[in-house]
């Protein structure tokens, strides 16, 4: 946060300065488009060198009935409050719900993208961490 104080000058010149401010309640995105715009990240992590293209697989391993009835009761719901706050808090505990429930019912994926979800929330990678929260909505939907 910064302030600027001008003498001086109408309340009109003062308004063109602060163009870039954002309005409240926060969007995530827009947020993070005024910040990388300002802050160049430089620092390079193993997980951010990761490739684009690493997505999750068009052939999983088909869920059981427990496990769907699990990411119905719990995973979904907490998927929405993620969705809704975009709150880095959240997502990461979202991403550990998904470790526990992959380790839960054996199913090597969740655990792996609930690690990645973690690593990148602490890394704060907001890019990646849309990109794989866009693709668990594809998930889900396909799932049920």
């Amino acid at each position: 946060m910064s302030a600027t104080l001008r003498l001086g000058h109408s309340e009109d010149d003062t308004l063109y300065n602060f163009n870039n401010n954002l309005i409240k309640p926060i969007n995530f995105e827009k947020l993070f488009e005024i910040l990388i715009k300002y802050l160049k990240n430089t620092h390079m992590t193993a997980q951010s060198t990761l490739s684009e293209t690493e997505t999750m697989p068009a052939t999983e391993p088909e869920w059981s009935d427990e496990l769907k009835q699990y990411a119905r009761v719990e995973l979904i719901p907490l998927y929405h409050q993620v969705i809704h706050t975009q709150l880095i808090d959240d997502i990461e505990d979202f991403g550990r719900r998904l470790t526990e429930a992959g380790q839960l019912f054996e199913n090597k994926k969740l655990i792996d993208t609930g690690n990645r979800i973690v690593d990148y929330a602490d890394q704060f990678e907001v890019e990646k961490l849309t990109k794989i929260l866009k693709e668990f909505k594809h998930i889900f939907d396909h799932k049920q």
